[in-house]
């Protein structure tokens, strides 16, 4: 919203230097699933876990290994198979709203919605 974006933005690290592209050392409290996606700005651990057919369970933390968030994402049926085969993992653009998967078989990436997302 505008007012996210007026207030907010200032807060969020600059995009003109790198931020935490490289991974750091995995906190010990973590999964050891948990998987570490960089970003220029900010980077973070993404912990996913099957939650039931149709939905996958993102537990997002900051880099240091501190809780962010976690919510739940409807996710077609197969795709969710192929997350228990060790077929997909996360990709850039993810975040609460949504998960973006990158099937490594096929090279397919698809976006799925948090089910209480807006952006459905």
């Amino acid at each position: 919203s505008y007012s996210f974006r007026y207030k907010k933005a200032k807060l969020l690290p600059t995009d003109v230097k790198e931020g935490q592209l490289a991974e750091p050392t995995k906190p010990e409290t973590l999964p050891i699933q948990a998987y570490y996606l960089g970003g220029i700005g900010e980077g973070a651990w993404h912990f996913i876990e099957k939650h039931d057919d149709n939905h996958l369970k993102k537990v997002r933390y900051y880099a240091d290994g501190q809780f962010e968030y976690e919510n739940i994402y409807e996710v077609d049926k197969d795709w969710v198979k192929d997350f228990e085969n060790n077929y997909l993992e996360i990709t850039h653009d993810t975040h609460f709203s949504w998960i973006t998967l990158l099937h490594k078989e096929s090279n397919t990436k698809r976006r799925f919605y948090a089910r209480n997302s807006a952006h459905k």
